[in-house]
């Protein structure tokens, strides 16, 4: 594809096949335009176009990448909708958006306010905060899996310290000085709430603070954009009218905003749909998904699914 696509742009480059189509200075000018625009569509449709609708089709017949399809219409939709795990995987996500879109969007916005201010070393702290943006997801994983460990993690150690620090100023000892949670392997609801099934866990808690903190980075650069591009003379006039701080940042900051929000909370709840590679690294060497299904994505759930290989199996009732 990519050698004839070039040969037949050079063809249609030519003088000789200008004149044999008799091409106008128009034309000409267009399809310079789209010889810059194709290497970028030919990725994109035999990258991510047709494995899409590849992945429509083959939806409707039973294949495992070997033997002939089999056609069987829509029962892989009516067996995944029917699947209870299928729907705990609907219920973690909802929750880890419910959680993850907020804290990444909003923390994001307000760094990038207080980084849009003149103070000295904005630049270096800029640059600092969008270090985790082009950090690996795996290596970074693995560093949060080590300090979220119950037994030798930095945050159990930080949270017991903290613990004897306030018993020795408040009587009673409140604290505990030695704390044990379980944050990669506990499937209960945080904070005491109540442990019902569609409550989201503390295992899944954590995964919301792996992925907020390596995407409010990107997320503040973009606000930071934004806000450079607010002019300054819409902070003066609501200064004149007497409007402080938080009148401006809520009747200026936020309007002019208003896009550049839409996009990246748009962009974050893509991410949050797409999770995976955050559960699969912290779970290892536990299956994904743990524990007992705490951290099941969709996407987790096709990609056990495809391991599992048969959906009829009588041994479906968990993943993990």
């Amino acid at each position: 594809v990519t050698v004839g696509s070039i040969l037949a742009a050079r063809i249609m480059w030519s003088q000789a096949a200008a004149l044999h189509f008799q091409a106008t200075a128009k034309q000409a000018d267009r399809m310079v335009g789209w010889l810059y625009l194709s290497p970028n569509l030919v990725g994109f449709l035999a990258f991510f176009a047709f494995p899409l609708a590849f992945s429509l089709v083959i939806s409707f017949f039973r294949w495992d990448g070997l033997t002939s399809p089999t056609f069987i219409g829509l029962e892989n939709y009516a067996t995944t909708v029917t699947d209870p795990l299928f729907h705990k995987s609907l219920t973690n996500i909802f929750w880890f958006m419910a959680l993850a879109v907020p804290l990444s969007v909003v923390s994001a916005l307000i760094l990038a306010v207080l980084i849009h201010t003149n103070y000295p070393g904005v630049k270096m702290f800029r640059a600092v905060f969008f270090v985790p943006s082009v950090a690996g997801v795996i290596g970074v994983t693995l560093i949060w899996k080590r300090l979220f460990n119950a037994q030798t993690g930095t945050i159990n150690w930080v949270l017991g310290e903290w613990g004897k620090w306030v018993n020795n100023v408040l009587p009673g000892d409140p604290l505990p000085e030695q704390v044990e949670i379980g944050w990669l392997s506990d499937p209960s609801a945080p904070f005491g709430l109540p442990d019902y099934w569609w409550m989201p866990s503390v295992a899944l808690l954590t995964v919301v603070i792996v992925f907020s903190w390596a995407q409010f980075g990107f997320n503040t650069v973009l606000f930071s954009v934004g806000l450079q591009s607010i002019s300054k003379e819409l902070y003066e006039a609501a200064e004149l009218d007497g409007a402080n701080a938080w009148q401006r940042f809520r009747n200026v900051t936020l309007p002019s905003l208003r896009s550049t929000t839409f996009f990246v909370t748009a962009t974050t709840v893509i991410l949050c749909l797409q999770l995976f590679d955050i559960v699969y690294a912290l779970n290892q060497p536990n299956p994904v998904g743990f524990p007992n299904n705490a951290t099941l994505t969709p996407v987790v759930y096709l990609y056990m699914d495809r391991l599992r290989g048969k959906r009829d199996d009588a041994t479906h009732p968990t993943l993990a």
